[in-house]
């Protein structure tokens, strides 16, 4: 770490200071070589999420200036190994979230995760970030997985809908699922995926989308849909993990998704003033967050949780 970064952790994050709201960001770089997160290096075809993190995977990204390596674990998270049968006397949270909560540009023993273990005593934080996922494939990843690791508390990481993720069943050129709310209940579409042919992926024009998305902006009755629709999965994650018996709780920097989210009666905690500060972002564009946004989080993370007694266990 150079001395500019070493003096930005230690004098920002013991201060406090937060992350501004930023964009994803798609591509993770092994050694020059750009490299897009859903591609064999990284990562694979699922057939129920679109895609998913390849099962120990590697990749060595120095797009950030530092090197960074992004280990996959076996079941195909960003995280150390880990069993699904929860040890007694621990308490469990599954973090769901996109390329924030996968951590691009992070050391996993820097991720915020971790800082949230550190408050506590005795509390694993299973990292299930996926890049590029929307609350969609959240959900799904939630039911088909998240849940094996018997969660106390299911922690949802909702920055933003970037590129209107849940809105579409094709997104970064690759097909996925996604809801549909009819008469305020949601049916999943999308499903069967077609299996890749091997061929080669078609480019995406990325530049076309995102003019296409913040045309999509503008249009009050698509981002009302947008919203609902968000709002609607956001409540389904709350009602399954009910039904699980853990506890469930919303981070976001979408005042309007906070908001919906407390109007029914979900814990939620709006993230969008700390995580405005204009020392967090990653250098050369990379649109994510630094080692010191990472850190802000789990503090204000962790303090919610100590806030509404959600963690039994004495913080340390």
């Amino acid at each position: 770490m150079t001395r500019r970064k070493k003096i930005c952790f230690s004098a920002v994050c013991s201060t406090a200071l937060l992350l501004p709201s930023l964009a994803l960001v798609h591509v993770l770089y092994a050694e020059d070589k750009p490299v897009t997160p859903f591609e064999p290096i990284i990562g694979r075809f699922d057939p129920q999420l679109g895609w998913a993190l390849r099962p120990m995977a590697r990749s060595v990204s120095r797009a950030t200036g530092s090197r960074v390596v992004y280990q996959i674990n076996s079941k195909g998270l960003r995280d150390r190994e880990t069993p699904y049968e929860k040890p007694d006397g621990v308490f469990r949270i599954v973090l769901l979230g996109d390329s924030r909560a996968f951590g691009m540009g992070v050391p996993m023993e820097k991720h915020f995760a971790r800082v949230i273990e550190g408050y506590f005593e005795n509390v694993e934080v299973i990292n299930m970030g996926v890049n590029g996922y929307g609350v969609d494939q959240e959900l799904l990843f939630l039911k088909s997985e998240g849940f094996r690791y018997q969660p106390d508390l299911v922690l949802a990481y909702v920055a933003h809908f970037g590129a209107h993720r849940h809105m579409h069943t094709e997104r970064f050129g690759k097909k996925k699922p996604m809801y549909d709310l009819r008469d305020g209940v949601l049916e999943l579409t999308g499903l069967p995926l077609p299996t890749p042919d091997g061929s080669p992926s078609q480019l995406v024009d990325q530049a076309a989308q995102d003019a296409a998305d913040h045309a999509d902006w503008d249009d009050t009755a698509f981002r009302d849909k947008l919203f609902a629709l968000g709002d609607a999965i956001v409540a389904a994650m709350a009602d399954e993990t009910d039904a699980h018996g853990a506890r469930f709780v919303l981070v976001t920097q979408m005042e309007r998704l906070h908001e919906a989210a407390r109007g029914r009666g979900i814990m939620s905690l709006d993230a969008s003033g700390p995580m405005g500060n204009s020392a967090f972002p990653l250098p050369r564009g990379l649109q994510h967050f630094n080692e010191c946004g990472s850190g802000v989080l789990g503090y204000l993370i962790a303090d919610f949780l100590k806030e509404h007694a959600l963690v039994p266990h004495a913080p340390v």
